[in-house]
């Protein structure tokens, strides 16, 4: 309202200036040329006040009209091919009990968001399949499906823990125990661990593992960046997305760049010996801050030994990493009893 005052003041002043020098232009013609100097710069001011008043009274119904940030998959075509999946940063209650905090990561499958079970009053996970993939996302909905299924099977310390499901909107949410701490590729991947810890950490891996495929399990991304290094100082395994139920070939090819299972990148095949030769690079990596991927035709037993590695650790990883899987251990078990001393099962 002030602004408006002014202007009508100043509007007012130059019209009492221009009449003036009208007046005075009856007396002495030069005086004109003031008079329409007077005008002109009138007619400037009032057009620009014109723009302004337009340019706010827009973005003031604009302010207006933004929709506040919700929860909810955003439909961008007819028929539903695509969706983008949104979550707000936090105030939003799922299922009635589970009020999310922030998103944690976007994988290739799947959101994950951090979210507080206000009826235990602790953290858990929330994981949701993506829509906006240039995979068939109908392939990202089933793999959560099965995963919520497989976890359903298992229970195990070092395997992430199933906590509930629920649709919400017609989504798939998948809840899972919230795992504090950091993955195994990000904790080492400028200085290798020492091997007493490596070992104690294998040891927890193969015992998961085994746990799985005794269930007809397997896993098909063992690699350290889908183990997480908890506060105590034990592993736990995540990431069932990619895992099926039996050995033979997979609808997809799942391959962690420097980690993959040669059989799995050549044919899509995998059993039980593919998910060792995934915790044989794991714990190579452990060791020397290495993808295996990475060392190309040198020997793997020699380079680990000359970084101070036993003998003993540094054979049982070199048969987890043959190229052939009959050359590998057969069973978590015998790799797991290789790893902490039973000489018998190394070649």
């Amino acid at each position: 309202m002030a602004n408006d005052g002014s202007k009508t003041a100043g509007f007012f002043l130059i019209f009492v200036v221009s009449m003036v020098f009208l007046i005075l232009s009856l007396v002495n013609y030069q005086f004109i040329v003031l008079v329409v100097i007077s005008l002109i710069v009138g007619l400037v001011l009032l057009l620009r006040g014109g723009e302004k008043a337009q340019r706010e009274t827009s973005e003031l119904t604009t302010w207006h009209t933004v929709s506040p940030p919700r929860y909810r998959p955003n439909h961008q075509s007819a028929s539903n091919t695509k969706r983008s999946f949104h979550y707000a940063p936090s105030d939003i209650l799922l299922n009635g009990r589970y009020q999310t905090e922030k998103q944690l990561k976007k994988g290739g499958m799947a959101i994950i968001t951090l979210a507080r079970d206000i009826e235990t009053n602790s953290y858990c996970v929330i994981k949701t399949p993506r829509y906006d993939t240039v995979h068939d996302t109908d392939i990202n909905v089933e793999k959560l499906t099965l995963e919520a299924a497989f976890l359903r099977q298992i229970d195990h310390p070092n395997i992430v823990k199933y906590l509930d499901q629920f649709t919400y909107d017609n989504i798939l949410h998948l809840v899972e125990e919230y795992v504090d701490g950091d993955n195994l590729f990000d904790v080492f991947k400028v200085r290798p661990a020492d091997e007493s810890r490596v070992l104690r950490w294998g040891e927890q891996l193969l015992d998961a593992l085994g746990h799985m495929h005794r269930r007809g399990l397997i896993h098909r991304d063992v690699n350290p960046g889908n183990i997480m290094l908890k506060p105590n100082d034990n592993v736990v395994v995540i990431d069932l997305g990619t895992a099926k139920t039996s050995a033979g070939d997979g609808s997809t090819v799942v391959k962690t760049p420097g980690f993959e299972v040669p059989e799995q990148v050549a044919t899509g095949y995998s059993d039980e010996r593919s998910d060792l030769f995934g915790a044989g690079s794991t714990l190579f990596y452990l060791l020397t801050s290495e993808a295996p991927g990475s060392i190309g035709n040198r020997n793997v037993a020699q380079l680990l030994l000359s970084k101070g590695v036993s003998n003993r650790t540094a054979r049982c990883i070199a048969q987890a990493l043959q190229m052939d899987p009959g050359l590998r251990f057969q069973s978590a078990t015998a790799m797991c009893r290789a790893l902490c001393g039973d000489l018998k099962n190394l070649d």
